[in-house]
């Protein structure tokens, strides 16, 4: 009778074992899909993040590049100017006073 007892509570051992090692290996599955999603998104977030800050950048470079080419043009209008009314005379550097502060 004991015998059968001991193999009975060996078995019954064995079947919580083995349920446990199946609910083990169930939640290790879904814990490694769960990271999978995650890494996922995470990855996905990051190619976005990196196309948002190139983008940024290629609008920064243009601003700068636009504020450049005014700078060098409303450099290019004054001298311009300057050749056109030499500020040697007092008439045209009132004139050229007057058009350099209607310029900027």
């Amino acid at each position: 009778m004991a015998d059968q007892l001991a193999e009975k509570n060996k078995s019954a051992t064995k079947v919580a074992e083995e349920e446990y090692r199946r609910k083990l290996e169930e939640a290790k599955g879904e814990v490694n899909k769960m990271v999978a999603e995650v890494d996922g998104r995470f990855r996905q977030a990051q190619i976005e993040a990196d196309a948002y800050y190139e983008q940024q950048g290629r609008i920064a470079g243009a601003i700068e590049a636009e504020g450049v080419a005014e700078a060098k043009g409303i450099t290019e209008m004054n001298k311009a100017l300057q050749r056109m009314f030499p500020p040697d005379n007092s008439i045209n550097s009132l004139f050229y006073n007057m058009l350099a502060n209607f310029c900027l």
